[in-house]
């Protein structure tokens, strides 16, 4: 699933079609250790890939 999220075009929409945000935040106490290490790199991965994107270069 991360190398499909690198791949996306927009990896917000990627994230918001294919895993549960919503799901994810109102279970965070239920998740264990190694789910919440999956999610938090899911969503480095598509925090990375938008700032890189909005980048400006002068």
């Amino acid at each position: 699933m991360k190398q499909d999220l690198e791949e996306a075009a927009d990896p917000y929409e990627f994230l918001d079609e294919n895993y549960s945000i919503p799901g994810i935040l109102d279970n965070l106490d239920k998740l264990s250790q190694k789910e919440l290490k999956c999610a938090c790199c899911l969503f480095g991965v598509a925090l990375q890939k938008g700032c890189k994107k909005k980048k400006r270069r002068w």
